[in-house]
């Protein structure tokens, strides 16, 4: 499963950003995390490994998604002199966030009698939970949220 997760990241994360870049981020971060929770949800119904498989395919192309312009938003977020600081700090609640997930996650599988529920129940939180990027494209405004538009490198030169 991890092989499977990491070859479709390595062969889809570069044309998957780069037809990302086109939509307004939150909706981008908003659906990555959707398909993401679809994936999580359809554990469910897997019956078999190929099934399984499956599953993990479609949590793939939501990280893939997801992932696309995460860093794009914090950068653009952060002062710029500290982005580095802001990037840094990103990574660790992001490992922080997945130790504690594995470690409460299986905390709850072997404490708990009825575990098939989990998928769906994690796949529901994060959906309902992707729908605070709705607040979050108000809180950054339309400026931040709309893809970026660079003028032609040769605009960007001060010839005075």
């Amino acid at each position: 499963m991890f092989a499977v997760n990491a070859v479709m990241v390595v062969s889809l994360q570069l044309p998957i950003t780069a037809q990302m870049v086109k939509f307004r981020r939150s909706l981008v971060l908003m659906s990555g995390q959707m398909i993401g929770a679809l994936g999580f949800s359809l554990v469910f119904f897997a019956q078999d490994l190929t099934m399984l498989l499956a599953c993990i395919v479609v949590l793939t192309i939501g990280e893939i998604v997801y992932m696309s312009i995460v860093s794009a938003v914090i950068a653009d977020m952060s002062p710029e002199t500290q982005r580095g600081v802001y990037m840094g700090f990103a990574g660790f609640v992001q490992s922080l966030a997945i130790g504690l997930g594995f470690f409460f996650g299986m905390w709850l599988y072997g404490a708990l009698p009825e575990t098939q529920y989990f998928w769906p129940i994690f796949g529901a939180f994060g959906f309902a939970t992707s729908l605070g990027y709705l607040m979050f494209a108000k809180m950054i405004g339309p400026e931040k949220d709309r893809p970026g538009t660079m003028p032609p490198p040769d605009e960007l030169v001060d010839y005075n």
